[in-house]
């Protein structure tokens, strides 16, 4: 290796390593901010108001995901040397698409005001769609910033970003705007970031007529994507079915738990990345791949578990505090959501390793018969039991899961011997609240002592950490 390339190699693994700390410095504080501004916002508005935002805001970000058309992966990850017209190129489809998605929403505004049975649903969602198109200048902004590794830009942006939704909508809601202060708080932000995103990547949109490359970017895109698009049909369940048989504000309750749930998963998503790493160099071995499959599966139960099972337990503590006590049905739909995080941390090692293996189609396939299992049983159980029939849907749908464990299958046998004395602790501790009887409540810390005095378990956490670091050097 030359002078030159040496001077180039140790540049980029600067520039990658400040890139890592500036995007570690966003998601911490991005999460301090979130959170902070998630129990002010919804304690101002309520129920009610904080439904009808979210639901608006799970269809249109729908919506956001299919107008993409996964090109910002195909932007971000091309191996070839990007040119001003590639940009161009994909501004030019991201604004046609985005721009038929908006149109086709403001017709469906009427339609879903209907269906809801809720006409103050109507107008904030116009708005909001209106939104769209600025997609496409910050989908071709963002990636051009990625590929010159201006992590830092990227974080400043975003927590500029995030600062300005939050403080724009908490004042609003001290205005009592009610529902449109999320609303116009949300249109402000993707101003910011539009703004933002162009002026840090010297980029300037245009409109082309040459669209060369246009099938192998939507074909890379849409092939990359679409499994994903299947998976996030479950955020339009809440507010198209609960919304339908209960209302905006029991939208708004599901809604928060679900954002809680993600709050406190915050550590899964750091575990699942260095668990990614760990499978990338060991993806020719299937025996080094099982290893790193059980035993991950045993720390994303441990890295969710805890922090689930904490705020289940002081709930009712929690609750009338932090949010007030309009929202106490929280505590009922909690633990079924933090049981579906619990279990979804295990079998999201399968997909990662079917990825890896390349059978994105049998990642689809788990994902429509877990989606199609949900949805019917949200139909029957949400009308029957109320917000705790979502909880119960949750769980009918965790039978998908026997889809991807028959699909991993082919390639090694998975063993849960790990994980499950975990869940199995866990999982009486997150519906604790539901037993009135103190003997019962002894009898279900029981399963959770026994896997701490396990000496298996034990030491679980440190034979992974140490895993990781020989399969990482």
């Amino acid at each position: 290796m030359t002078i030159a390339n040496e001077s180039v190699s140790h540049n980029l693994k600067e520039k990658v390593l400040q890139g890592g700390l500036y995007l570690f410095f966003r998601q911490s504080m991005g999460l301090i901010i979130s959170v902070g501004g998630m129990f002010l916002l919804t304690r101002i508005i309520g129920p009610k108001n904080y439904g009808i935002y979210s639901s608006v805001i799970a269809i249109l970000m729908y919506g956001v995901s299919i107008g993409g058309l996964g090109i910002n992966v195909y932007l971000v990850r091309n191996e070839k040397k990007l040119l001003e017209s590639d940009y161009n190129q994909a501004f030019t489809v991201l604004f046609f698409t985005n721009t038929i998605i908006t149109i086709l929403g403001l017709l469906f505004a009427n339609y879903l005001g209907k269906w809801l049975s809720n006409p103050d649903i109507i107008y904030p969602f116009v708005v909001l769609v209106c939104t769209l198109p600025l997609q496409s200048f910050i989908i071709p902004g963002t990636a051009k910033i990625e590929r010159s590794l201006n992590y830092k830009a990227i974080a400043y942006i975003e927590l500029v970003g995030q600062i300005t939704y939050y403080s724009t909508a908490i004042f609003l809601a001290y205005m009592d705007c009610g529902v449109w202060a999320p609303v116009v708080g949300y249109w402000i932000q993707q101003i910011m970031i539009s703004i933002g995103t162009l002026w840090a990547s010297r980029y300037m949109p245009r409109l082309t007529k040459n669209l060369n490359d246009l099938k192998d970017m939507v074909q890379y895109g849409i092939g990359y994507s679409s499994s994903m698009w299947v998976w996030q049909i479950r955020s339009l369940i809440n507010p198209l079915i609960v919304g339908k048989f209960l209302g905006a504000e029991a939208v708004g309750i599901v809604a928060l738990a679900i954002r809680v749930v993600e709050a406190l998963s915050f550590v899964k998503k750091i575990t699942w990345r260095i668990s990614i790493s760990a499978l990338a160099k060991v993806q020719g071995d299937n025996k080094k791949l099982k290893d790193a499959v059980d035993e991950g599966m045993m720390v994303q139960v441990i890295a969710v578990g805890p922090f689930l099972v904490g705020f289940s337990l002081l709930s009712p503590y929690i609750i009338p505090i932090v949010f007030g006590q309009k929202w106490m049905s929280l505590s009922i739909i909690f633990p079924f959501i933090a049981l579906s995080y619990l279990i979804n941390s295990v079998f999201n090692m399968h997909s990662s390793v079917l990825y890896v293996k390349k059978e994105n189609w049998s990642v689809t396939l788990f994902h429509m018969v877990h989606v199609i299992i949900f949805f019917i049983s949200s139909i029957i159980f949400v009308p029957l039991l109320g917000v705790a029939g979502y909880g119960w849907a949750e769980v009918a749908a965790f039978l998908g899961y026997i889809v991807i464990h028959y699909k991993l299958s082919k390639h090694m046998k998975a063993s849960y011997k790990k994980a499950v004395p975990w869940i199995i602790g866990f999982i009486p501790l997150l519906f604790v609240n539901f037993a009135n009887n103190i003997f019962v409540i002894l009898l279900m810390f029981l399963p959770l002592l026994m896997v701490i005095i396990n000496k298996n378990s034990r030491y679980a956490v440190l034979k992974y950490k140490n895993y990781i670091i020989r399969r990482s050097v």
